[in-house]
């Protein structure tokens, strides 16, 4: 009757704390015992399964890594799901080994807090919160001090940004300027080609006013002599003619 009733008692406690999807599993159930075996079996299956289960975490353990960008919250949430399946299906390591892994399992660019670590403490005495709370710790100092490289480098960015605008605004005031003058050039250059043009037409037509001239000049003067002639020729007749009366 007192075994009956023990067992009646286990049987509530373990209803008590499953949750009613793990009940509907074991309410056929008659002991406390069977209630056990059978979530046993289907939360680690028979030994073959746990066998199996243990190598595929072992497994996932010993090649566990934690990638450059990864923080340190999101790789120890992983490393600790594993850790903790191995505990249930009663595998597992010591507080040390899980140290030592973990800090194996950082990127190289932890090398040196790795370093630091382990010539300032003790790893047989560092736990394994103590490690995280550390790391976690350096972690912020490096977000704080790349966001301060990252707002230099911006800054850097933007005044090299603005030394080129003003650069560039500069060459194309200066091609500006160029084109300004190349311009002028060339109107300067139509400007004396034409008045060298004009120059030049009037410099021939004073040319031809002044042979015209001449050349009325000579008519002129022969019109004279013929006239001046005439006249000789004339008086030289008569002279010879009141020579002949006589």
């Amino acid at each position: 009757m007192m075994k009956l009733a023990k067992n009646n008692e286990a049987k509530m406690v373990i209803y008590n704390a499953l949750p009613k999807k793990e009940y509907e599993r074991i309410f056929m159930c008659n002991t406390a015992k069977e209630i056990w075996k059978t979530l046993l079996i289907t939360h680690q299956g028979n030994s073959q399964v746990k066998d199996n289960k243990i190598d595929l975490l072992v497994q996932q353990y010993e090649q566990f890594v934690i990638s450059k960008d990864e923080s340190i919250d999101s790789a120890f949430a992983r490393f600790n799901t594993i850790i903790t399946s191995l505990k249930a299906l009663d595998e597992g390591y010591s507080s040390k080994n899980y140290v030592r892994k973990f800090l194996r399992a950082l990127h190289p660019k932890w090398r040196a807090k790795v370093t630091e670590i382990e010539e300032s403490k003790g790893l047989t005495s560092l736990s394994l919160d103590e490690l995280i709370g550390n790391l976690k710790v350096h972690e912020m100092i490096i977000k704080k001090d790349s966001k301060i490289v990252k707002a230099k480098v911006e800054r850097k960015s933007l005044a090299l940004k603005a030394k080129k605008e003003s650069s560039d605004e500069e060459c194309s005031t200066s091609g500006s300027e160029d084109e300004e003058y190349a311009m002028a050039v060339r109107d300067f250059k139509k400007f004396f080609k034409r008045r060298v043009i004009e120059n030049a037409l009037d410099a021939a037509t004073r040319i031809i006013s002044l042979e015209n001239v001449q050349n009325h000049r000579k008519t002129r003067t022969k019109e004279h002599l013929s006239d001046v002639l005439g006249v000789i020729v004339v008086k030289k007749m008569m002279r010879k003619s009141i020579t002949k009366r006589v």
